[in-house]
């Protein structure tokens, strides 16, 4: 006779192979559901068929006999009776507020996540407490967490319910906003100030929920999300007069700053003059150092797309002063990424990261890793900060590459080819890492990586980790340059990250936004990638 299984019960219904810990399995630790272990009783397996059969309760006797229907007295009184006839009637649900249940999804999955590296990877987020929600729930934050709550959770559980409270809440955050921003004292309320910045998360969140035309650009599709953030820049310029500001505030301001500052680079606009010294925002060591180089960049980017733009209108005369300006803007694109050079060298050696070569389990058909490597870090905070010192060395060497094309000097041929082999060496570090950010990777006795395919994206991750990929992958997704597998995988893995996050502003970046390659070279890698595929 063959022994019994000691597999929990769990893993035999999902068909997978049980390591038999106790009290809960690591299969069903890392998938985090509910571990049903097979109880052990001496020397043998027991396996409970019901409460009866285990013997902890005596087996009612008789014809008709339900559990439960008995009191201590043995017999109902006919009023009892018609009192519990009518309470079973009723199947027994959970009680708990579906606008509760939406605070803690959303808390636990989007808010949740201990002390980052050195405060580097810190978000606004953080402040969105849902305690407040209780105790003032009328209150614009609260307005704003509500609806940000609802829409997530709505989405996840599929509850067309919650997702119009969603889209109440939101309508009625929006109108208090409205009329706080009409009185200066009111609009520089801390609350204020993060309600704006959580309503522009709600707006990236129902984009693509509604229909779009295929030749908008990204800057008509989240006009709304952007409206939000430079209400956000409107209010922390007005805050940066008062004389005398809390610790909480001073703090809100420096992580609110942090956003703006992607968003800007992002969308290669100018920083506000008032909005580029991080040391006044609080910013310091080496996380100044790198804010100074972000600064740079986007000073950089809206210097290359203002030439761009000029190109276009340009006499012959000129054309000279033109090439100046380009020499100007690839010196100091040049200069920019030595220094984010030296700032990497510095990082103690805590704060590095160690490159596996896949060896991908057999228990498992799909392997997402690019190449077969990843990189393991100390902490995915870690991940999270060499993932944005990518994104900005990459937006400044598409700078540099843009430039010498624009140049066409047969002199700096070097230095092209020089480019080319920096955002190569980049785009593979920046794939590098977002297994191990998924979650999709395991490390067995400190030397081999194995590849692991997890049941659903939502569950492997939570969305305050798999945010750290939102905006490093949204950088690169829109830039040109990068070879046709980088952009196949960023935008494949950039898809994820969507989904995870509940993000449909990422997810139509991700899907093909900018329709127009604007780099010639870009485009004949593109068609030259779809002529190999076939």
């Amino acid at each position: 006779m063959p022994f019994p299984s000691r597999g929990c019960r769990t893993c035999k219904q999902r068909r997978v192979k049980c390591d038999e810990a106790r009290p809960i399995c690591n299969r069903c630790q890392r998938a985090k559901i509910v571990c049903h272990t097979v109880k052990d009783e001496g020397s043998f397996v027991f396996l409970d068929e019901n409460v009866y059969a285990a013997g902890r309760k005596k087996r009612p006797r008789g014809p008709n006999v339900n559990f439960g229907t008995t009191t201590s007295q043995g017999v109902l009184s006919p009023q009892m009776s018609t009192q519990f006839s009518q309470n079973c009637s009723v199947p027994r649900t959970l009680s708990i507020p579906v606008g509760e249940q939406a605070l803690t999804y959303y808390f636990h999955h989007y808010v949740d996540a201990p002390q980052s590296l050195s405060g580097i990877m810190d978000g606004h987020v953080k402040g969105a407490m849902i305690d407040g929600c209780y105790s003032q729930p009328g209150s614009i934050l609260s307005l704003a967490i509500f609806a940000i709550s609802h829409a997530t959770f709505g989405r996840a559980r599929k509850s067309h319910a919650s997702l119009a409270v969603a889209s109440t809440k939101y309508s009625k955050a929006l109108t208090k906003t409205n009329l706080a921003l009409r009185n200066d004292s009111k609009a520089m309320n801390d609350k204020v100030l993060l309600a704006m910045m959580l309503l522009s998360y709600y707006e990236n969140s129902v984009t693509g929920k509604i229909s779009t035309s295929p030749s908008q650009s990204i800057q008509t599709v989240a006009s709304q999300s952007f409206y939000h953030l430079e209400g956000a820049m409107a209010i922390l310029k007005l805050r940066r007069q008062q004389q005398q500001r809390t610790e909480h505030s001073a703090e809100l301001d420096k992580l609110v700053r942090r956003q703006l500052l992607r968003s800007i680079l992002l969308r290669s606009i100018p920083v506000p003059p008032w909005l580029r010294d991080g040391s006044q925002y609080g910013e310091q060591g080496f996380v100044l150092e790198f804010d100074v180089c972000m600064v740079r960049a986007a000073e950089l980017r809206h210097q290359a797309s203002t030439i761009q733009a000029e190109s276009a209108a340009e006499s012959f005369p000129e054309r000279f002063t033109r090439k100046v300006k380009l020499r100007s803007l690839l010196s100091e694109a040049q200069a920019l990424d030595e220094d984010l050079v030296s700032w990497s060298s510095e990082l103690s050696p805590e704060d590095r990261y160690i490159t596996h070569i896949i060896q991908t389990d057999r228990t498992h058909e799909v392997n997402k890793t690019f190449d077969n490597t990843v990189h393991v870090y100390a902490t995915v905070w870690h991940a999270g900060m060499w993932n944005r010192y990518r994104a900005v060395r990459l937006a400044v060497n598409d700078v540099i590459f843009k430039t010498l094309l624009e140049l066409k000097d047969p002199d700096l041929n070097y230095a092209e080819e020089a480019a080319k082999s920096r955002t190569n060496k980049l785009a593979d570090d920046l794939c590098a890492s977002i297994s191990y950010m998924l979650g999709e990777v395991v490390l067995r006795h400190d030397i081999t990586i194995v590849s692991k395919t997890p049941t659903s994206l939502s569950f492997s991750v939570k969305a305050s980790t798999a945010s750290f990929l939102c905006w490093p992958l949204a950088m690169v997704a829109m830039m040109p340059g990068l070879s046709c597998s980088h952009q196949f995988y960023l935008r494949s893995r950039l898809l994820d990250v969507s989904e995870i996050v509940d993000d449909g502003l990422l997810k139509t970046v991700a899907e093909g936004f900018p329709n127009k390659v604007s780099h010639g070279i870009a485009k004949l890698e593109l068609g030259d990638c779809y002529t190999d595929k076939g």
